[in-house]
């Protein structure tokens, strides 16, 4: 990828649907969300909360 492509994906992604999921349970902990950095990221929908090393 080029610098201006992973520039446009870095940030914050709001989770709205899943397949196997209703949206009240992606954010039974808070909203759903990527996060995606340069020094990593972070995944968080439902119960689970976890830190993604690129």
């Amino acid at each position: 990828m080029t610098k201006r492509q992973v520039r446009k994906v870095l940030g914050r992604w709001r989770t709205t649907g899943m397949n196997l999921w209703e949206a009240g349970y992606l954010d039974i902990l808070g909203p759903a969300h990527f996060r995606l950095g340069r020094d990593g990221g972070h995944i968080a929908f439902g119960p689970i909360s976890s830190r993604m090393a690129h």
